[in-house]
């Protein structure tokens, strides 16, 4: 899949309290894949990378949330991959080897972490509010 010229960018908002990605105002996912996907998508964001490692998500385990035994976690990024292609996402995320991925963007994403104090499910206010994470993120 190509990149989307000139496409708005997909507002991405993620609640570390339980996980929950949404795109736009739509439910992603949650938990453990939920926290994968905002490790890889603020990543990119940052520093522009596109490929990563199971091994680097194994390392990262504290933050993701990994359990200490059985982290199943090349289940979780498969179900993560899954539930982004059936939706058609603006990030798509592609194997590439034995344990390493790249991430496609379709479509610019303009990230928000929203903080614990913000409970609503309206949550567009927050983009200009200082304790709210916001970055953009070119396709």
């Amino acid at each position: 899949m190509d990149a989307i010229p000139h496409a708005e960018a997909v507002e991405v908002r993620y609640y570390p309290r339980d996980g929950s990605v949404f795109l736009d105002t739509h439910y992603l996912i949650k938990g453990v894949a939920g926290a994968i996907f905002w490790k890889v998508a603020r990543e990119h964001a940052l520093s522009g990378r596109s490929e990563f490692s199971l091994r680097e998500l194994r390392l990262a385990g504290h933050e993701l949330r990994l359990p200490e035994l059985q982290d199943n976690l090349s289940v979780r990024l498969l179900l993560l991959q899954r539930r982004l292609a059936e939706r058609g996402a603006a990030m798509q995320i592609r194997k590439t080897g034995r344990g390493r991925f790249r991430v496609d963007l379709l479509r610019p994403l303009r990230l928000a972490e929203v903080p614990e104090s913000a409970r609503t499910p309206e949550v567009r206010a927050l983009r200009d509010r200082a304790e709210a994470w916001v970055l953009a993120v070119p396709a």
